[in-house]
This record gives structure tokens, sequence and C-alpha cells, in this order.
């Protein structure tokens, strides 16, 4: 019989769309009670895995990015570092000299050749543990990795936490690398932070952002070991030039007890602004609009004034903490779509832009999954306003797919013109498949003008799903995501890089289920 650990992680009340069919509606409704998932970690059996499954067939495509390069997989993950885990936690970003990939697991390095865009992958990868096991006290599970680039600096940030429910310590992990060519764990150096908030509480769902002085801000929601409860998120400041494990956490303060929960900090590499802003449904309890919440942090780990942004409309069915859960062709197995949190936000020129995943209260995508992005305006006092938003509309892109759209990350670029452009990577999932599109559970990205919301290039494929996905360890929990990414190309203006994860044809059975994960790399433009 394997062996089951787990790295635990929190999810809220389940919102839930109930399949009537295929091409049917999936009305939504919310559970009564708070629930406890995990991130798991499942040791592989000492005999070969499962055999095939089924897979779609007969679809033509939309346009697909080029020079991609297949990622890590359920199973290389396995062999790499003797663990399966579910969900991946696909993270990614693009330097000048190589392009790194990492999963809950594993970090995998690809070389660029000068002046073109071919990708070289150095190697099967690397265990992402193996890139703390430096770090002094490190407890030895990391999981929910997030990388970063500085352009500055040509160097890589590998975040990440542990914990120890027996022990009752959690460690925040941050990593940077010497050069711009990683191939290896040695070429990071490593330290482990004491995340125990006054022994009671442990770190998890860390983010990441930077500044142009190689100031590394970093937030991760904070939960009790005991019962669970979320006691709020944390902020820590480190020197990317002079790490320290004794960087101390401070509780980024707010008027309500979740108005920065998964707090995101911007990636600001070019600029001075730091701040961290979270979307996780909330309203204004007086128009009853949906609000952003934001702050300002400095390099000392001091915070400015809470913001509250008001959304100018009520445009999401979710309440606060609310989960998602999305359809798949041809099961009544539900993908899990997190909530409506936000992943990493990017400044540039004095704009601010994240995105979240919704339930539209109105359009073609009402009561969907669906990916929602945010442009904000920072004037040089540090106040923020709405400037636009939009919707990442599946019905849209095909009409009558109904294609969720969930998991969102941005990168933002300028175009041939100097104005921004906005790249989202974001899954995608069917109540069935089409002949112009994939129902399974897919990667696409889409570039949006941010100042008309209009779609510039239109969808493009980054991997197609081969099947429909169940694998849950025993739990009734089928974890996907937690997160996709996208980064811009430091080389080349208006290029991004997107790697995110597909289902990939059924195969290696245990316990029962056949679901299988893999990653892809692309660049698009």
């Amino acid at each position: 019989m394997p062996v089951i650990t787990s790295d635990i992680d929190p999810d809220y009340n389940a919102l839930v769309e109930n399949d009537s069919g295929a091409g049917g509606d999936f009305p939504w409704e919310q559970a009564a009670t708070e629930t406890h998932v995990l991130d798991h970690v499942l040791k592989p059996p000492t005999h070969g895995g499962g055999g095939g499954g089924g897979g779609g067939g007969g679809t033509t495509f939309p346009t697909q990015a080029s020079d991609t390069q297949p990622g890590p997989t359920f199973d290389t993950n396995a062999t790499i570092n003797k663990n399966y885990f579910i969900p991946p936690d696909s993270t990614s970003a693009a330097g000048k000299e190589a392009i790194l990939v990492g999963v809950n697991g594993v970090i995998e390095e690809f070389d660029r050749t000068a002046g073109v865009d071919t990708l070289t992958p150095h190697a099967l990868g690397f265990a992402l543990d193996d890139v703390f096991k430096s770090a002094t006290g490190f407890l030895g599970s990391a999981f929910d990795p997030h990388i970063m680039y500085d352009p500055t600096s040509d160097r890589f940030i590998v975040v990440a936490v542990d914990q120890n429910a027996t022990n009752k310590t959690s460690q925040l992990l941050v990593a940077v690398s010497n050069n711009g060519t990683p191939h290896g764990a040695a070429d990071f150096h490593a330290v482990a932070i004491d995340a125990n908030a006054g022994g009671g509480s442990w770190a998890d769902f860390p983010q990441v952002g930077l500044d142009s002085s190689g100031h590394i801000y970093i937030t991760a929601n904070m939960f009790a070991f005991s019962g669970g409860s979320y006691t709020g998120t944390h902020l820590w400041v480190e020197d990317e030039s002079n790490l320290s494990a004794s960087v101390a956490g401070a509780t980024v303060p707010s008027t309500g007890t979740d108005d920065f929960f998964s707090a995101a900090p911007t990636y600001d590499p070019h600029g001075t602004g730091e701040f961290l802003v979270s979307y996780n449904s909330a309203t204004d309890p007086v128009t009853g609009d949906n609000v952003l919440h934001v702050v300002q942090v400095n390099p000392n780990g001091s915070l400015g004034t809470e913001q509250t942004v008001d959304l100018k409309a009520k445009i999401d069915q979710l309440t606060t903490f609310g989960g998602i859960s999305v359809p798949q062709p041809g099961t009544s197995h539900t993908l899990d779509g997190d909530d409506s949190r936000t992943s990493l936000a990017v400044m540039q020129g004095g704009h601010l832009y994240v995105a979240a995943t919704i339930l539209p209260t109105t359009g073609l995508d009402a009561g969907h999954a669906t990916a929602h992005w945010f442009e904000l305006g920072v004037d040089a006092s540090g106040n923020v306003t709405l400037l636009n938003q939009g919707d990442v509309s599946g019905n849209t892109a095909f009409s009558g797919s109904g294609l969720r759209t969930f998991y969102p990350s941005v990168a933002v670029s300028t175009d041939a013109t100097g104005n921004d452009e906005l790249a989202i990577s974001f899954s995608t999932s069917a109540p069935q498949t089409g002949t112009n599109y994939d129902g399974f559970p897919s990667a696409y990205e889409e570039t949006i003008d941010p100042a008309t919301g209009a779609s510039t290039l239109g969808w493009q494929l980054l991997e197609g799903g081969l099947a429909n996905y169940t694998r849950t360890f025993g739990t009734h929990d089928n974890r996907w995501g937690d997160y996709s990414s996208i980064s811009t190309d430091p080389l080349h203006p208006g290029q991004y890089w997107a790697f995110n994860q597909f289902a990939e044809t059924q195969g290696t059975s245990l316990m029962g289920e056949t679901g299988r994960w893999a990653t892809e790399l692309g660049l698009f433009s």
C-alpha cells in the first residue's frame, strides 16, 4: 500500500456547479460548512503504474504557442523526487539566458540560445527540496513554489513553504540563484525563516513580489495548527543580495479580518512602488459593489493606509471564501477551481494589473468560473483607482462552448506604440468538447489591450487536454491549479512565456484513479 503524507492546505465553503448533463446548465449553490483539504504527496509503489486511458480527438485547435517544451509531469515528478504530487502549482519565470519552471516537487531549467528563442532543456529537472537543502533547519518537504526573475541582477528567486503539524513548526523558504543559468540545486543560496506566528500558526500559499532595488516581498496566509482557521496574512521583506533567516514576519493590518487574504505583492523590477493587492469576492456594505483591497509597502516592511477600490458593480456571484468547482467532459467529477484569490500582481508605469477567478453576475458566462482582470491606476502619492476590468470569456471566444476559464496569471509589456499590453495565462474546461475548442482541462493564453479591453490576438493554445482528469488520493477533492504562470520575455518586449498544466492521457493507476497532469512551456507574441 502506498504511503500518503500531506501538506495541509485549507479550502473554504465549496461552491459547486451541479452537472445536469452535457450542454445543460450548471446552477451553483453554497455549501453550509467550512471544509479542509490537503496538498497531497503520495509515495509511489515499488511496482510500475497502470495502463493508458481515454483522450480527445478530431479537434481543430486555435493558434498554438511557438517553441513549446514539455515540462514536469505527474510521472516524471515521481521519478525525480520519489513522490507523486497534486496539484502541481505551475510556476515559471523567463530570464535572459534561461527559463526556469517549477511544480510541487521539481524545478527544471531551459537554456536559451543566444539571440533566438530556441530552448534546450538542461536536464530532466532537480528536486525542489534540494534547492533548500542547504538552509539551516530546513524541515525537508517544500511545497507551494513560486519563481521570479530579477532582470537587473540576472538572478532567479524561488519561494516556498514547509511545515510539520506534529511539531507545530512552519517555515518560509527563500532561495536566490548565483547566476542566470541555475543548472541545479547547487546554484542556489537558500534560507529557512521561522514562520510559526507565536507558536500557533503555519504559513500557506506564499506569493512573491520584487522592486528595482532587489527587495523581495513575500506574503503567506496563516492558519492555526489547531482547528485550521485563518489567522491573518503575514509579510516578509528580504534583501536579494543578503538573505537572512532572521527576517521577522509582520501581520498585514486591515480593517476586516480577511481583507488581505492571499494578498499578492507586485512585481515591479523597474520601479520603486510596491503594493499588496487582494480580491476575495467581498462587497461594499453600502453600495453592494465588489471591492479590491490595496496597501502600499515600504522596503522596511511598514505599510501605508489600506485602500478599498470600488469595482463599480456587483461583478461576482461568489461570497467571500466561496469555492469554485468546474465541470469537465465525460465525468461527473468536477475540478477544484479553488476560490477568487489574486495571484501575482504586476506594476508597470503607474498601472497595477492583477487577475482572479469570479462567477459573473451577468453576460454569456453568468454563473460560470471566469478569469477576470483588473487594471488599477496609481498616482505619485500612492492613491489607487480602478481604470478598467474585464472577463476572459469562454463563451465569447467559442460561442456556446460553456468553457470555464480559471487560475489566471498576468504579465505586462509594451506594444509597438508604447502602450501597455496585458497577457493572461489560464486553465480551461467545459462540460463537453467541440470541433474548434478542447473541453478537456487545457491551457490557453490571451493578449489584451487593457485600455479598451479588446483581445488583440484572440485565444492562443498552450496545450490541449487529452482526457478528463480525476486524481484525489482518496480525499474526494479533485485538485487542479493552484495557479498558472506567465512572464514577459526580458529580451523581447511583446513576447511572453507561459507555463501551465493540462490533462494528459489517463494512466498510472493508484488507489483506483488514473488522472494525470502534465505541463507545457510555450512562447506567445
